[in-house]
């Protein structure tokens, strides 16, 4: 427990809290959530105005299960990621 809170290696940028409250306040409407091919998903959204909070809540939480976020289209642009 002790290494929990001093090693810089296990901090997360969200908190389980911060997480949700992202996901309460975005201006955004989860459109569809479907796999493309047998380990691909496609995760759409539409952002109600700009700025609409951003994607960095969703991102943690598709994290958090272990996944891998290869690319996104915030509105500003497609940003492809390196892995």
């Amino acid at each position: 427990m002790e290494q929990r809170w001093t090693d810089p290696s296990l901090e997360t940028p969200w908190d389980f809290y911060s997480m949700f409250d992202a996901f309460q306040n975005g201006e955004y409407q989860l459109i569809a959530c479907r796999m493309v091919s047998a380990n691909r998903a496609k995760l759409e959204l539409e952002p109600f105005s700009y700025p609409y909070g951003g994607t960095g809540a969703i991102q943690a939480l598709v994290e958090s299960f272990d996944f891998i976020i290869l690319a996104e289209d915030d509105g500003t642009g497609y940003t492809k990621f390196n892995l």
